[in-house]
């Protein structure tokens, strides 16, 4: 996923530009537009692109994460927050019904 990804970090800043221990650094993970037809398949698309972390025309996903004040555990809440993205987006577009041509060929088994 990180081919498709681009991660940034900022430190936690306080007013007038002063680094402050007390503020949690966050880690932000942006992927274009384009490189979206290699990280989803095409039925998955229009969900993702519903999701609040889909920014403007561009439609370039932005997702970032403060939870934790280290940075990698931040950068890796970006990426599970990304995954999840992605699994709920196949898992609201593609059925989980099984459909009758399936069921009748089950049953004469």
């Amino acid at each position: 996923m990180l081919r498709f990804c681009g991660v940034a970090f900022c430190r936690g800043y306080a007013p007038h530009g002063v680094v402050s221990p007390l503020r949690r650094p966050y880690s932000s993970a942006s992927t274009p537009g384009s490189s979206q037809e290699d990280l989803a398949k095409a039925p998955l698309h229009a969900k993702i692109r519903a999701s609040p972390y889909v920014t403007g025309k561009a439609e370039n996903i932005v997702i970032s994460s403060d939870d934790q004040r280290k940075q990698t555990a931040n950068t890796e809440s970006c990426f599970k927050k990304l995954a999840d993205l992605i699994i709920d987006a196949g898992a609201k577009s593609i059925p989980g019904e099984t459909s009758d041509e399936t069921r009748e060929r089950v049953t004469l088994l």
